[in-house]
C-alpha cells in the first residue's frame, strides 16, 4: 500500500483512514502530479485563447467605436462627447486586464461553470492538506486564478458591449445612422458567441480530469469540503454548507411560507385563493412578456438580444477554431471492369473547410486500386491516382448540392516517376446531390450521386455516372 500511495491522491491518503478509502481504489492510477499537470496545460490554454481572441475583438471594436464617434461629431459635436466621451479609456481598461497588467477575480453574474467550480475547489482542497509536499501547486493555482481572471474580464467586456448596444442604437436611431452601427453590432455578436464558446471549453474535461475527480467526488471529505466552499454552495444553500456568518445573514430572509401568508393576507376580501389569484397574474405577466419579445423580434431586434438579429444572418463557424471547422474524411468507389480496365475501387481522402452554416470547400487526394478481372481472377494493381477540389453547399436538411473538379491519372502505375506525365491526367467535372447522416458524436456519413459532364470529352470515355459512399469525423 505504501508504495501504491505515491500513484493516488495525495489527499486520499492524508484524510481517510483505511476503512473509508473506496473499495476500488486499485483503479486509482492518476497521481496528484498527473491531475494538477492536467488542469495546469488546460488552464494556460483556455486563458490563452481567451486572451488572444477578446484582444482582437477589443481592437476591431474600438476601431468601430471611434469611426461612429466621428461620423456622429460631424452632426451634433455635444452627442458624440455625451456618447464617446471616456469609453476609449474604458477599452483600454478592459485591453489592459485582458494582457494580464491587473488581475480580475470579480464574480460576474451568469458566469457560474460546474467544471471550473470542481477544479477551483479542489485546489483548494489539496492547498488545506498539502504542508509544503506538492511542489507545483501553488504554480497551478496561479495559473488557475489568471484562468479565471481573463474569464471574468470577457464575460464584463459582454456585458459592456451590450449596454453601449442600446445606449448607441437608441441615439442614432434618431439620426438615421443605424446602417454605419450594424458592422459594430455584428462585431459585439460575435464577441457575445465567442464568450460562449469560451465557457463552453471551460466545461469540457480531458480524460485525466475527469477520471480523478470521478474519483474525488468519492472522497467523503472533499464531499464535505465541497459542501462548504464551492461556488455552488454559496448561490445555493446546500446541506452542510453556508456556516458561519453567511448563514447568519441569511437569518433574517423571509420563508417561502412566510411570503405565502402575507399574500393570503392580502388576498384575504378577494374571491378564489391567493395561489390562484398569483398564478393569474404571472400567467399575463408571462403573455405580455412573450408579446414584447415578438414586437422587438419583428421590429429589427436593436436591443441588446443576441438571438434576434433579422439584419444580418450569423455565421456560426466565425468564432470556431480552425481545428473545429475541419472536416476529415475518407470515400470510395467501385467501377467494374471493362475491356480495357480491370475492376477498380477508388480509395478518396480529403479536407474539408467550412465557410459557413451551409457551405464547405475542400481538397483531396485519391488511389485507384484494381482488384482484376474477376473474383476467379484476381490481382492487386495500381491502377491510377487523382487530385480532387469540392464545394458542398446545403438544400435543407441534411441534403446537399455538391461540385468539384478533379484531374485523374487513369494509367496503371508502375513507377512514381509516371505521374510526371501530365498528357496522361484527365479533367473531370462533377455535379450532383449528397446526402450526409450521422453515425455517431465524432463521425458522419455521406452518400453521394454525381455526374462527371467532362466524361464524354474522355478518351477512352469515362463512365459518367459516379456513385460514392463517404465517412466524415470531427
Amino acid at each position: 500500500m505504501r508504495k501504491f500511495a505515491g500513484t493516488v491522491f495525495l489527499f486520499c491518503f492524508c484524510l481517510l483512514s483505511f476503512s473509508q478509502i473506496p473499495k476500488n481504489i486499485d483503479s486509482l492510477t492518476v497521481s496528484v502530479e498527473k491531475y494538477l499537470s492536467a488542469v495546469d496545460k488546460k488552464s494556460k490554454q483556455v486563458e490563452g485563447l481567451i486572451s488572444s481572441k477578446s484582444l482582437k475583438y477589443i481592437k476591431k471594436l474600438k476601431k468601430s467605436e471611434q469611426s461612429l464617434q466621428n461620423i456622429v461629431a460631424k452632426k451634433d459635436s455635444l452627442l458624440a462627447l455625451q456618447l464617446f466621451g471616456g469609453v476609449k479609456q474604458k477599452y483600454d481598461d478592459i485591453q489592459g486586464k485582458m494582457k494580464g497588467v491587473e488581475k480580475n477575480l470579480e464574480r460576474v453574474t451568469g458566469s457560474y461553470i460546474p467544471l471550473m467550480d470542481s477544479l477551483n475547489t479542489s485546489l483548494k482542497f489539496l492547498k488545506k492538506i498539502d504542508a509544503g509536499k506538492i511542489k507545483q501547486l501553488d504554480g497551478v493555482m496561479e495559473n488557475f486564478d489568471q484562468l479565471q481572471s481573463k474569464l471574468n474580464t470577457s464575460l464584463q467586456f459582454d456585458n459592456f458591449l451590450k449596454e453601449r448596444q442600446k445606449l448607441i442604437s437608441d441615439k442614432l436611431a434618431s439620426f438615421g445612422l443605424l446602417k454605419e452601427f450594424k458592422k459594430y453590432r455584428q462585431q459585439a455578436f460575435y464577441y457575445s458567441q465567442q464568450v460562449r464558446e469560451f465557457k463552453e471549453a471551460l466545461n469540457e474535461p480531458d480524460k485525466v480530469i475527469a477520471t480523478s475527480l470521478q474519483y474525488l467526488q468519492k472522497v467523503p471529505a472533499f464531499a464535505a469540503f465541497y459542501k462548504k466552499n464551492s461556488m455552488l454552495s454559496s448561490l445555493f444553500q446546500l446541506p452542510g454548507g453556508m456556516e458561519g456568518a453567511e448563514s447568519k445573514a441569511l437569518a433574517g430572509l423571509q420563508t417561502r411560507v412566510e411570503v405565502q401568508g402575507l399574500i393570503n393576507q392580502r388576498q384575504m376580501g378577494n374571491s378564489g385563493s391567493s395561489q390562484d389569484a398569483f398564478q393569474g397574474q404571472l400567467d399575463k405577466a408571462k403573455g405580455k412578456l412573450e408579446e414584447l419579445k415578438t414586437r422587438v423580434n419583428n421590429h429589427g431586434g436593436m436591443g441588446n438580444s443576441d438571438e434576434a438579429l433579422p439584419e444580418f444572418k450569423p455565421n456560426n463557424q466565425k468564432t470556431k477554431s480552425l481545428w473545429s471547422r475541419l472536416e476529415i474524411g475518407t470515400n470510395f468507389q467501385t467501377t467494374r471492369s471493362t475491356y480495357l480496365f480491370p475492376t477498380t475501387t477508388d480509395f478518396g481522402l480529403s479536407v474539408g473547410y467550412k465557410l459557413n452554416d451551409r457551405s464547405i470547400l475542400g481538397v483531396g487526394l485519391s488511389y485507384k486500386m484494381g482488384w482484376g478481372e474477376s473474383y476467379k481472377n484476381i490481382k492487386i494493381t495500381h491502377q491510377g491516382a487523382g487530385l480532387r477540389s469540392f464545394v458542398d453547399v446545403k438544400v435543407k436538411g441534411s441534403i446537399y448540392i455538391s461540385g468539384g473538379f478533379e484531374m485523374n491519372y487513369k494509367k496503371e502505375i508502375n513507377n512514381i516517376d509516371q505521374l510526371k506525365e501530365f498528357s496522361a491526367w484527365q479533367n473531370s467535372g462533377l455535379i450532383g446531390a449528397t446526402k450526409k447522416f450521422q453515425l455517431n458524436k465524432k463521425i458522419k456519413g455521406n452518400i453521394q450521386l454525381l455526374w462527371d459532364f467532362m466524361s464524354y470529352q474522355q478518351v477512352p470515355r469515362t463512365q459518367p455516372i459516379l456513385f460514392r459512399v463517404g465517412y466524415y469525423f470531427k
